[in-house]
């Protein structure tokens, strides 16, 4: 009798430690599965960082292609700016020297025409004296 309580046990340790090990395949093949699940969400997010990565770079490319023209367009606008700055000056700088020969020149006469009335009025104050 002791024998079969013996082997009752022992039956029942054993059928106790397969059930054991049915839990923990099971429990080993929710993990396998759980890791592939988080394995492919991994791949995917790695995916996703990996396009929103290039799509960023892409922009900023971009962006600093418009800026390297942007700053190309101001340069030679500014050029065109101070070429016209110059040309401006210049003018100035001859128109100004034509109006001052002018001037000059309307001076000249002015001061012909006083020194002409001078003289006449000097010639006609001695023909006068003289009379």
């Amino acid at each position: 009798m002791q024998w079969n309580e013996e082997k009752e046990k022992l039956k029942n340790r054993l059928r106790d430690s397969e059930r054991a090990l049915v839990m923990v395949a099971d429990q080993k093949s929710q993990l396998a599965k759980q890791k592939d699940t988080l394995a492919k969400q991994l791949a995917k997010q790695k995916d996703v960082h990996t396009k929103q990565k290039a799509e960023l770079e892409h922009k900023m490319l971009e962006e600093k292609k418009e800026m390297i023209d942007r700053q190309n367009s101001l340069a030679k606008e500014k050029a065109e700016l101070e070429k016209k700055v110059l040309e401006e000056k210049k003018d100035m700088k001859k128109k100004m020297l034509e109006e001052k020969n002018e001037l000059m020149t309307r001076q000249q006469s002015l001061e012909k025409m006083l020194k002409g009335a001078l003289e006449e009025k000097v010639e006609g104050d001695k023909e006068n004296s003289m009379k």
